[in-house]
């Protein structure tokens, strides 16, 4: 989890409530979210969560890793898309400013979650665990394939 200098602290207590917990289950990074910081923390990768080891290690490959905004209005449909087999990084606004045009510009892909009736946002929390729903099914229906 990747958190700008300016969100909330992670260990607040209602933040901590919130979780159920799952915020002692992976590593906490907080960072500048300017273009530069932002290509350097791709590539960077996370340790699989399921060894205790929760640490950053620079990831080897020269390749670029796919960033997903989440995006309201507009961008692809997130029940349309398949995510990149190799991960990638998703960013997601806070409800009042959403993300400076610059990290907007250097997104390689806008997805928004299709919305109904007169509805103009949703709340981060609610827009990252559907994105977190979506990714995690997809994950799910490859391995079944496997």
């Amino acid at each position: 989890l990747i958190c700008s200098p300016d969100t909330v602290d992670c260990y607040n207590p209602k933040v901590v409530q919130a979780s159920m917990g799952s915020l002692f289950r992976l590593p906490v990074h907080y960072a500048e979210l300017n273009p530069a910081e932002l290509r350097r923390l791709t590539r960077m990768h996370f340790f699989d969560l399921m060894n205790s080891n929760q640490t950053f290690t620079e990831q080897s490959s020269s390749q670029e890793i796919p960033w997903v905004v989440a995006s309201m209005p507009g961008g692809m449909d997130l029940n349309r898309i398949q995510f990149p087999k190799q991960g990638g990084m998703l960013l997601v606004g806070n409800e009042s400013q959403g993300l400076s045009q610059n990290v907007l510009d250097l997104a390689t892909h806008r997805v928004g979650i299709p919305s109904f009736g007169s509805v103009e946002s949703l709340n981060a929390a609610v827009a990252t665990g559907i994105f977190a729903n979506s990714i995690r099914q997809a994950e799910v229906i490859e391995s079944e394939d496997s």
